[in-house]
């Protein structure tokens, strides 16, 4: 029962302190065609942030929620990436990371990763 109880303070602190890491997608490819978007789903236990790692073939750009907020990535309204990493901090429950791609005429092929650290 100790023992139990150790580890449990020992888990606790670690989630307080953000030592605690699961890879949620790892290299992670998805297809989107042009003009749409797809939606990846997490439910988050804890409080703490993800990170979000990408390449694209074409310019996308991310709407991250948590239910009450969202973030964009790139920040900036009229501007788009192909590449590159961003961290979002993400309450308990579930979190939504939309991907978009903006072109009229060409799908676009995503590898992500996500982390999520808590």
């Amino acid at each position: 029962m100790f023992i139990r109880k150790f580890i449990f303070v020992l888990l606790y602190i670690a989630i307080i302190r953000l030592e605690k890491r699961t890879t949620l997608e790892k290299d992670k490819p998805i297809q989107i065609p042009a003009n749409s978007y797809t939606t990846l789903v997490y439910s988050l236990e804890y409080a703490g942030y993800i990170e979000i790692t990408f390449q694209a073939t074409r310019n996308v750009y991310f709407y991250v929620s948590n239910g009450d907020y969202w973030v964009r990535h790139p920040t900036n309204c009229n501007t788009y990436t192909d590449s590159g990493r961003f961290i979002v901090p993400v309450l308990p429950g579930t979190t939504y990371i939309k991907i978009y791609n903006p072109s009229l005429l060409f799908g676009v092929s995503v590898t992500i990763t996500v982390v999520y650290v808590y």
